[in-house]
């Protein structure tokens, strides 16, 4: 071993707040609660922590607590990052009517609609209960519907996306064989620099928009007098 690799963290070096420590271990939380929860505390403490010691080596610590696979753990956050807790606090509200009934897989599943089209997603899953036994729209009629819209042709960067969000998906699914969730895993560990890339120009889009000056609108020529 080279003095190098002596002097770089493990894991193990990663020092957790021992109050978010108990909150991780804290097995009472309710499902989609537990979900939010750990996705603020990781997001949280990577922004913390992640130029310390790196950002996986964060989360890889905070799954070790929380006894999740890391994917999991980096799963949660990016829901955290996309629905913060100020927007969530709004869910139910007269901006966001019914989105508090929205479970945090139904948000999963808007979520690749992207910040320009997640609102329109979510209100059409709550106006369509009345399809689905007065209940919001399923996963997969979600998913369905998503993918049912006309777009135009796909980037690389689209096909990336929909790659990660489909091993996300067999990362935590329980009836899926072990060596294909490492597999997943491993892909998402070695791509994960261009998902911070887009993560981060996904959250910068709607801010480039706001900033853009408004295009002056010319003025309509006055319309010539009629001849007598």
């Amino acid at each position: 071993m080279t003095e190098k690799q002596k002097e770089m963290p493990t894991v193990y070096d990663v020092k957790l707040p021992e109050e978010l420590i108990l909150r991780l271990q804290d097995n009472t939380r309710k499902e989609d609660e537990a979900r939010w929860d750990d996705g603020d505390i990781t997001a949280d403490l990577v922004d913390e922590f992640g130029d310390v010691f790196g950002k996986l080596l964060v989360r890889k610590r905070i799954a070790i607590e929380a006894e999740l696979g890391t994917s999991t753990i980096r799963q949660r956050e990016e829901m955290s990052r996309f629905y913060d807790s100020d927007l969530r606090a709004e869910f139910g509200s007269d901006k966001y009517p019914g989105f508090d009934g929205l479970s945090w897989s139904q948000l999963r599943a808007i979520k690749p609609a992207g910040r320009s089209g997640w609102k329109a997603l979510a209100r059409w899953a709550i106006k369509s209960a009345d399809d689905f036994g007065g209940r919001v729209a399923p996963v997969d009629a979600i998913i369905a519907h998503r993918l049912g819209k006309g777009s135009p042709a796909l980037t690389w960067e689209d096909r990336f996306v929909r790659a990660w969000n489909l091993f996300d998906e067999i990362v935590v699914d329980d009836d899926a064989p072990g060596d294909l969730v490492e597999a997943a895993q491993a892909f998402q560990d070695k791509t994960e620099q261009y998902w911070e890339i887009h993560s981060k120009a996904e959250k910068e889009e709607p801010e480039k928009k706001k900033s853009e000056p408004k295009k002056e609108s010319k003025p309509k020529p006055k319309p010539k007098p009629k001849k007598k």
